[in-house]
């Protein structure tokens, strides 16, 4: 981000061979205007946005951020917040690898996923804000932020059944 972040704290689950097949970033960043750029990644993204507002760039579409909104974006998706505005923004997101998911649950994995990949034409990448299921992904992702923090025993099982809840959800 091109904005001063005045907070940041990152989590992550590394895998035996030395992979992340999940990170986890808490934010607070100044605000700012830029031009979009070409923002993208090999991983799934959630984002949730806790203050503030601003605009989100998606391949050519706007969107307007607001506290509870919950955006999603697929690998290689192109997405960039273009502006923060008033006195900046808290956001929490969640990047993940399909491997995350498959490696738990190859039964169910594609079909957890499908979000990602079976889009209709009426898909946007921010959840609708009055959806029943929002309210709890935003707690959800709360939750496997403290889970990461705290690493107490079998946080990682406990961040997938949270991840794959929210996968569910959506």
């Amino acid at each position: 981000m091109n904005g001063a972040a005045d907070e940041r704290k990152e989590y992550f689950i590394r895998s035996d061979d030395g992979r992340i097949p999940l990170t986890y970033r808490r934010a607070f960043v100044a605000p700012f205007k830029r031009t979009p750029r070409r923002h993208h990644h090999a991983d799934f993204e959630i984002a949730v946005f806790g203050s503030g507002s601003g605009m989100y760039t998606v391949g050519g579409r706007e969107y307007e951020i607001r506290p509870g909104d919950v955006f999603l974006f697929s690998t290689d998706e192109v997405h960039c917040i273009t502006e923060i505005h008033g006195d900046g923004m808290n956001y929490s997101m969640i990047h993940f690898s399909p491997s995350f998911i498959w490696s738990r649950h190859e039964k169910n994995g594609l079909h957890l996923l499908k979000v990602f990949f079976n889009r209709s034409e009426s898909f946007t990448n921010r959840i609708d804000r009055d959806n029943p299921s929002t309210a709890r992904i935003v707690s959800l992702v709360e939750q496997i932020g403290k889970e990461l923090e705290r690493g107490a025993a079998e946080y990682e099982l406990m961040v997938y059944v949270r991840l794959a809840e929210i996968l569910v959800l959506l």
